[in-house]
């Protein structure tokens, strides 16, 4: 309870429309005791928390301090201090620098009961690049890398609240550690930037550029990079009839553009890809190709856990690339049915075997430098049914005849692979049976 000296100061303040003359004459002349001055609301809320959160002019933010300089360190019902209203509220800056240069380091550092400090509430109201810049300076670099309750950092916030390029250089500058920090669900700052569509390719580039080697792990719940950016597009992706499992790529118009979200989810994808492989990144000036080239095709082919949507993707922007050989004579059916598969991975690699076939029958009929076509491949490194023999040996199931002499005797072969695909095999080419 507070005296009626106190009453009324808090009716003032808490009117639609505040007399602020009244207020800065009551603060000036001492009209009630220092007691008064000090009274709280129902939230606990002194008169410097109602006048930061009212925009108050900067006379009347003096007048309280000058008269009740504690009231910097009272916290209200939120364990807000007066200071993380002024970063939250559209108060003017002047206000800010007024309270920042009155405030001791610790109150910088003060969080409230979410376990945010004035520069989390920096990030979640958007406040321009200054509030950051005095702040840092006031309170130190390693307040940037203090977490909340949900174990995130200023750079986690930042990113997830749709900060631009100069406030994220401003954080990676100062303390480059926040870019190499997890939260609570395992998220580093880069899987947020893949996880909103509104961040924008540019701003990837630099996480990616500033912290390449996030782009291979996984969150907590196993996804990567590339796979929170197929979340992030997917109603996007999946609205276009061309990604439809029974749209035929061959009767791709090309002159149908994708949408610019689709175009620039492209964008992000390669910067991804590029981070993946760990290739040095590009410059700042980097703009990915709208036509993808046979490179860029083999290393999403490479990683396990590209979806298979984005490989799609690639062949509906070019569909030449499957047609397109590397120094081996290796087309991409032959790289991707040659390549190891973990158990976790095997539905999406066999869309991808599916797509490349059914995109280039006739890479099945195909000899590699090393005499080997891709269902050669698939027997020596003893992939399953499903995961590559049984779509090429459909395409051409004569392949089989000209295997290598260890592994085309019926003996070699049962070795080779497990009960299951030798019943497939011997069902399929009779001839192989021993007589």
């Amino acid at each position: 309870m507070c005296d009626d000296g106190g009453s009324i100061i808090i009716r003032l303040l808490t009117e639609n429309t505040v007399d602020w003359d009244n207020i800065i004459h009551i603060y000036k002349t001492k009209k009630y005791n220092s007691k008064s001055t000090q009274a709280v609301d129902w939230r606990k809320r002194t008169p410097l928390h109602l006048a930061c959160i009212k925009s108050a002019p900067l006379e009347a933010i003096k007048a309280i301090i000058k008269l009740c300089k504690d009231l910097l360190l009272q916290q209200d019902y939120d364990g807000l201090l007066p200071i993380h209203h002024l970063c939250t509220e559209t108060s003017p800056v002047q206000n800010f620098r007024f309270v920042l240069n009155k405030c001791p380091e610790e109150v910088l550092l003060h969080q409230d009961r979410k376990g945010y400090t004035p520069l989390h509430h920096c990030c979640i109201s958007g406040k321009d690049v200054v509030y950051f810049e005095e702040l840092i300076e006031m309170s130190g670099q390693e307040s940037i890398l203090i977490k909340d309750y949900q174990r995130r950092n200023v750079m986690h916030l930042a990113i997830i609240h749709g900060l631009g390029i100069q406030h994220l250089q401003l954080l990676a500058d100062t303390c480059p550690r926040s870019l190499n920090m997890e939260d609570a669900r395992g998220y580093f700052p880069l899987h947020y930037a893949c996880c909103y569509p509104s961040i924008s390719p540019h701003l990837l580039q630099f996480l990616v550029q500033r912290n390449q080697r996030v782009c291979r792990i996984k969150t907590n719940n196993g996804s990567n990079c590339l796979q929170l950016l197929y979340t992030a597009y997917r109603e996007d992706l999946e609205s276009d009839e061309r990604f439809q499992d029974d749209f035929e790529l061959a009767t791709v118009n090309e002159r149908q553009a994708f949408s610019e979200e689709i175009l620039e989810c492209w964008q992000k994808v390669v910067i991804l890809i590029a981070g993946n492989s760990l290739k040095s990144m590009p410059c700042d000036s980097f703009t990915a190709p709208v036509h993808p080239t046979s490179s860029i095709l083999l290393d999403m082919i490479q990683l396990d856990l590209c979806p298979y949507i984005f490989v799609r993707l690639a062949l509906l922007l070019n569909t030449e690339i499957v047609r397109e050989q590397d120094k081996h004579g290796n087309l991409p059916l032959h790289f991707a049915i040659g390549k190891p598969v973990s158990r976790r991975c095997e539905a999406n690699y066999s869309k991808i075997i599916d797509l490349l076939v059914d995109t280039y029958p006739d890479a099945c009929r195909i000899k590699n430098y090393a005499d080997k076509y891709p269902l050669h491949l698939a027997i020596e490194r003893e992939k399953k049914w499903n995961l590559g023999i049984k779509k090429v040996l459909e395409v051409f199931p004569t392949a089989i005849h000209s295997l290598d002499l260890d592994v085309r005797l019926f003996p070699f072969l049962l070795a080779k692979l497990d009960k299951h695909n030798m019943f497939k095999i011997l069902s399929t080419s009779n001839s192989l049976m021993p007589k």
